[in-house]
């Protein structure tokens, strides 16, 4: 799991300069074709594809969970690329990207159909 440059400078600026970051109220999960990076590469795009709200349960640990289930768009009028990696953003288009990792498996939503994610299916850890 990496965190973008954005979110390491605003957690920096935060915590040794005081600088106030308001977290954001709603974030959202990408799916990427590749790793994306520090700045969010490779997202999916086309036929229906979109960002999945999410909420996270409260860190224990060093590490968090996505709180509920997670269920896409469905893929319309084709396939999606087949997705390698996530991302966490937060806004549902353009917004700021804050965090990605790897898929357990990789996942290629077939037209007609959604990708599910069970609740606790994206960690997220920073230790």
């Amino acid at each position: 799991m990496g965190i973008s440059t954005y979110l390491a400078n605003k957690l920096l600026d935060h915590v040794l300069t005081g600088d106030t970051y308001t977290s954001p109220t709603t974030l959202h999960i990408s799916l990427h074709s590749a790793d994306p990076g520090l700045i969010g590469s490779y997202e999916l795009s086309g036929s229906a594809y979109a960002r999945i709200t999410a909420t996270f349960d409260a860190a224990d640990g060093g590490a968090t969970q996505t709180a509920t289930e997670l269920e896409s768009a469905m893929a319309t009028p084709s396939n999606w690329s087949e997705a390698t990696h996530f991302g966490i953003w937060d806004a549902a288009s353009g917004g700021n990207f804050l965090m990605g990792g790897e898929l357990d498996s990789a996942v290629t939503v077939l037209i007609n159909y959604e990708a599910l994610f069970p609740d606790g299916s994206i960690i997220v850890s920073l230790t």
